[in-house]
């Protein structure tokens, strides 16, 4: 015999227990607020804009993260391979988004663009639109195409999401170049 009611209850426990495991994996997600990311040349942590982590969170192993507020700054932590790195940012100062280079063992900025690739960029301008992005530019000839990101938008974040997508074989971040001074 068949009954409404528990099929309906079953359902609905089904349902519950569904939304309980995703709110589940988000709690997880926020816990870990240093995400990984890929460049072109490396595997980085791309560090979250404006929190605080007061105790040294481990994100892979060896390598030990904090970030705290002294005084005027937000200073960034991080001991890898046995050797100490930080860097001070002014809280007054320009917003910067900060990575740490896994490779070099160093922090470095994270610009506001993503390079993809993909087989066809007929759908580049969706593309764009799923990252959040405000433009961006294709070198078809060049087998890569650049996306321009507001300075709210977490590159990483943003290139994770893309490179679920199947127009999208590849995205990555890319990482403020050192500065030429010619001699």
């Amino acid at each position: 015999m068949n009954h409404p009611q528990r099929t309906t209850h079953a359902r609905s426990s089904v349902r519950l227990g569904l939304i309980g495991l995703v709110l589940l994996a988000i709690s997880a997600h926020a816990q870990s607020p240093l995400m990984p990311a890929r460049t072109m040349g490396a595997n980085v942590l791309v560090l979250p804009a404006n929190a605080i982590l007061s105790e040294q969170v481990e994100s892979v192993p060896g390598t030990r993260m904090s970030i705290v507020v002294e005084g005027d700054f937000r200073v960034y932590r991080a001991r890898h391979k046995g050797k100490d790195h930080q860097v001070h940012v002014a809280l007054d100062g320009p917003a910067r988004r900060l990575a740490f280079d896994l490779k070099e063992g160093r922090f470095r900025d994270v610009l506001p663009s993503l390079r993809i690739e993909m087989d066809d960029y007929a759908d580049f301008d969706t593309v764009v639109a799923q990252a959040g992005g405000t433009g961006g530019k294709i070198y078809e000839a060049l087998g890569f195409a650049l996306i321009s990101l507001p300075d709210d938008v977490n590159p990483a974040e943003a290139a994770a999401e893309l490179s679920a997508s199947r127009s999208v074989t590849s995205a990555t971040i890319q990482l403020q170049g050192p500065l030429y001074v010619p001699m």
